[in-house]
């Protein structure tokens, strides 16, 4: 009896890794995420950095001040989607992430998010010497977006505790099919 009891802890763990992972590989930025269908207003500066999560008005999962970060530079539509799928990814490390199963899950979609990215940047013609230096370049800089306050860095570096390997599957990188947008 005692030894069933102890397992329950265990139980209720796996159950709520297998919910988390499983919602973390069920969402996805959309082509109206992408084309700006909803996007927010200019959220006030002092309420965002007050909580962990920020503000999002449209609810698309990610920040307002990044999503129009990303809308302010990133004119092709392509590297449009790949931006916001990879800080959609990043704010998962936020939310998301409570052990190493969580971890690789939300590790596999922001590997997801700045593989789409140089697949983006090669459609938008950027030439391959460059292309790396612009996905980094441009991962670290919604990276520091996304982790602009004392608590948000703080909390991504305890959630990096659980950091452990996987393997990614390089055949389905992009949420949206690059392919279907106009630029």
């Amino acid at each position: 009896m005692v030894l069933v009891l102890l397992r329950i802890p265990v139980r209720v763990d796996k159950k709520n890794t297998e919910k988390s992972v499983a919602n973390i590989q069920a969402q996805h930025i959309t082509v109206g995420d992408v084309l700006g269908n909803n996007l927010p207003p200019i959220p006030n500066q002092t309420q965002n950095s007050a909580t962990l999560l920020g503000i999002d008005a449209n609810k698309n999962n990610i920040r307002d001040d990044i999503e129009l970060a990303i809308f302010a530079t990133a004119t092709n539509a392509r590297v449009r989607a790949a931006e916001l799928q990879y800080a959609f990814a990043k704010q998962m490390a936020l939310t998301s992430v409570f052990n190493s199963d969580t971890w690789v899950a939300f590790a596999i979609q922001e590997s997801r998010g700045f593989q789409c990215l140089g697949q983006a940047l090669r459609r938008a013609g950027v030439a391959e010497d460059d292309r790396i230096s612009r996905v980094v370049a441009r991962t670290e800089e919604i990276t520091a977006l996304t982790l602009d306050t004392q608590l948000r860095r703080d909390v991504y570096e305890r959630n990096m505790k659980f950091m452990t390997g996987y393997v990614l599957d390089r055949s389905h990188v992009c949420d949206v099919d690059l392919g279907t947008l106009p630029n």
